[in-house]
């Protein structure tokens, strides 16, 4: 169980902080990222998938150490 709260919360914060880079990769393979209204559609996604995978596991780590 804290092995994967672990994973959930590094690949969380990772997903966070490559963001804007994964944003970049996806705008040179897909030319309808182009415009800025998809760009940001695409980033508010991977920043929220980022969020939920670390409070995911935050989530996980605190009912562990709750119950002991």
């Amino acid at each position: 169980m804290l092995l994967l709260a672990a994973v959930l919360v590094g690949a969380g914060f990772w997903l966070l902080a490559r963001s804007w880079r994964l944003l970049d990769v996806l705008r040179q393979r897909y030319h309808a990222l182009h415009s800025s209204r998809a760009a940001s559609l695409v980033a508010i996604t991977l920043l929220a998938i980022g969020v939920a995978l670390a409070g995911l596991g935050c989530r996980i780590l605190a009912l562990a150490f709750v119950r002991g």
